[in-house]
């Protein structure tokens, strides 16, 4: 059985395709983050990657309401936010992770 995105009638009917070749965590001081990086199946043969930075928020529901009241409690989670850092575009996965964790460790 050959690979599903291999075939190019697959693809075709996408604007965009990425393949995660390898995603880590990371964890400087207050912060941990998540990289992921890609590989375009559609366009060229660049890596590029998705930056998110882990958050702690309470949620508080907004509905439904049941007599006046929230059907259920504010709850903490752990959520994902893009981390925010700037563009990365690189020839192989290694490089466009190098680059990725240089701009986690040397912020500014």
């Amino acid at each position: 059985m050959s690979d599903v995105l291999e075939n190019p009638e697959v693809l075709k009917e996408f604007d965009e395709v990425y393949e995660i070749v390898k995603t880590v965590e990371v964890v400087v001081p207050g912060k941990r983050y998540r990289i992921e990086v890609l590989k375009s199946l559609r366009h060229d043969i660049h890596f590029q990657i998705y930056d998110w930075r882990h958050e702690h928020v309470n949620a508080q529901p907004s509905y439904p309401r049941s007599g006046g009241k929230f059907e259920r409690k504010p709850e903490d989670m752990e959520i994902l936010v893009p981390a925010g850092l700037p563009w990365v575009h690189m020839p192989t996965a290694e490089d466009a992770l190098r680059e990725a964790l240089h701009w986690i460790s040397h912020p500014g």
